[in-house]
């Protein structure tokens, strides 16, 4: 249990890691698709009543897919 609580945090912390990087790309490169990452942030914050500016926000969204993709990979590959 323990080799996978290390990957977990490792997981975690590279999303985290990542996700910053990919968001300032998104920034850099794609403008267009930073509006769409806005607009489903503002709509999070808006329906929960977060007091969080829309950038963290797509922050935590590219964080969370990227722990979701690393959490299916985990899956696939351990029975255990």
């Amino acid at each position: 249990m323990r080799q996978h609580g290390t990957s977990h945090a490792m997981g975690y912390l590279l999303c985290s890691i990542v996700s910053g990087i990919i968001v300032e790309k998104i920034k850099r490169s794609y403008p267009e698709y930073l509006a769409h990452l806005k607009f489903f942030s503002t709509a999070i914050a808006r329906n929960l009543d977060l007091r969080i500016s829309p950038e963290i926000i797509a922050f935590f969204l590219v964080a969370l897919l990227l722990a979701f993709i690393w959490g299916i990979g985990f899956k696939l590959l351990h029975s255990d």
